[in-house]
């Protein structure tokens, strides 16, 4: 007991040496005069504009680039953040070497204490976005399982069906091809790996809703508390790699064994797992008994997280709108059954998917009006200073935001009524849903852009074009709500989705 007692005192000694060093850091250390954005004034000492962040962040951004001007910096959560607009977007997304949005991240969302055995997210990026570059047509083919899955899911609906959670309901829909690009036809069926897809993101994400008080004091020591369960052995993805590994073991034994086999004559599946079995570093000699089984492990749990969360969330939000706007239905849907007899009742191809112009339009307007406030956070990782291209400098380890707000909205990106929904804005621009530009700023840019969106928009499109050839959708209330948010980050709950089969339904 006693020595309990002296680890005990040796434990908070620690913990306030370190609160205490970093408070005279904080005070003693020498600040360099930059030329920085504009620092909006707060009228509380200590929290800064944190109250304001949290409460009423529409208000507060709004108000601060009006009177600031583009850039601009508050002090939320005990350190300092700049805000960029429009016009240094951009400059933020292409110069990688000078920020990077996987370490800004981190002091919220350690995913490198969660995929230990791959925590290079910027590497596994680019393997994945080379392979879905390359294979999109096959990726397509994938997609059609999606047909099956929402008679499954929605049903006939022959009578009203009010669906509640429209967002879990598209994650149980998209996990079924999902699951085959990622582990392949042999394991996509089991419910232990369906039933991943639905709450890997849920269990992780749990981290972020931490309230970062530390961070006042110092990030740092944000960082150091919400990172010691997993220090003392805690991981919530323990238990999902546990169940990946034992559904591709045998697989992977399988598919070396018939490879040393059967030689030339062995057709390579076409999925994930096998990109990464093809990898001599994570197979060496192809040899069943010496693959790096966590690092695949690890690295498909990556896809999981990285690609269910943000595609359910989409589609669903996709579905609200054209519950909400009537007026552009009739043209979706003569679109929708032109294509659908073109095709003659079979399987939609890429090619196809290329005609759905209104469609595509229609989602990318979507994305454009139900985005957080700010957000993709990046972290200015140079030696001392970086100065932007408009003369305003910044420190390295500062953080800066994206303004949403300023691009999605401004007239002069968006043309005429930025401020309203106007589903066929992009099909006058040419600007496909997939095209990274600045108008649109939730794929990223540069070498670092999103390397799934072009499966993730199909993936949106293979649903609304079936939902919108058989049913006809709209919510309980038939309002539009207004926006809510918590801080930045945009709260998508409504009400419930009602699905009702058309008259004239052609599937």
């Amino acid at each position: 007991m006693i020595e309990a007692l002296i680890v005990n005192i040796h434990i908070q000694s620690l913990i306030l040496g370190l609160i205490l060093a970093s408070v005279f850091f904080k005070l003693t250390r020498k600040e360099i005069k930059l030329n920085e954005p504009p620092f909006v004034p707060y009228r509380f000492p200590i929290i800064g504009h944190t109250w304001s962040f949290l409460t009423d962040c529409e208000k507060l951004i709004l108000e601060s680039r009006k009177k600031y001007g583009e850039s601009f910096s508050l002090y939320v959560f005990g350190q300092v953040i700049t805000v960029v607009g429009k016009d240094s977007t951009q400059e933020v997304f292409v110069r990688d070497r000078d920020f990077n949005h996987i370490e800004a991240t981190k002091p919220q969302l350690p995913l490198h204490y969660i995929f230990t055995y791959s925590p290079d997210m910027i590497k596994n990026g680019v393997v994945m976005k080379d392979w879905f570059t390359k294979k999109i047509d096959w990726l397509t083919t994938k997609l059609h399982s999606n047909i099956k899955a929402i008679d499954m899911y929605i049903g006939d609906c022959d009578e009203q069906k009010v669906i509640r959670d429209p967002v879990k309901v598209m994650r149980d829909i998209i996990s079924i091809p999902f699951a085959s690009v990622a582990f392949g036809d042999e394991c996509c069926h089991y419910d232990d790996i369906l039933d991943m897809f639905g709450n890997l993101t849920a269990s992780v994400s749990k981290l972020i809703v931490i309230p970062p008080l530390l961070a006042f004091i110092h990030p740092w020591l944000h960082q150091q508390f919400v990172t010691i369960p997993y220090r003392f052995g805690w991981n919530p993805y323990s238990k999902y790699r546990e169940t990946i590994i034992r559904r591709i073991r045998p697989v992977i034994e399988k598919r070396l064994n018939d490879r040393k086999r059967l030689g030339d004559d062995w057709v390579a599946p076409m999925d994930l797992l096998q990109i990464y079995l093809d990898n001599p570093r994570v197979t060496p000699d192809f040899d069943p008994n010496n693959v790096d089984i966590n690092y695949i492990a690890d690295s498909l749990g990556v896809y999981v997280f990285a690609s269910m969360n943000t595609t359910s969330n989409r589609t669903a939000t996709a579905l609200y709108d054209l519950a909400w706007r009537k007026e552009y239905v009739q043209e979706l849907y003569e679109e929708a059954q032109e294509i659908y007899k073109q095709c003659n009742g079979n399987e939609l191809t890429s090619q196809d998917f290329n005609k759905m112009v209104k469609l595509d339009s229609f989602i990318k307007e979507s994305f454009r009006n139900f985005d957080d406030i700010l957000g993709l956070p990046h972290i200015c990782i140079v030696k001392s200073i970086y100065t932007f291209k408009n003369g305003y400098q910044i420190p390295k380890g500062r953080v800066t935001f994206l303004n949403f707000l300023d691009t999605h909205y401004d007239e002069g990106i968006q043309g005429k009524d930025p401020m309203k929904f106007y589903a066929f804005r992009h099909l006058e621009r040419n600007a496909s849903a997939t095209k990274i530009e600045r108008n649109l700023t939730i794929f990223g840019d540069g070498k670092h852009s999103c390397p799934g969106r072009f499966m993730a928009v199909n993936q949106i499109k293979m649903v609304l074009h079936n939902v919108i050839l058989k049913y006809n959708v709209t919510t309980e209330t038939g309002k539009i709500p207004p926006k809510k948010y918590f801080g930045p980050v945009l709260n998508r709950v409504y009400d419930g989705l009602v699905f009702e089969r058309r008259k004239d339904s052609l599937n």
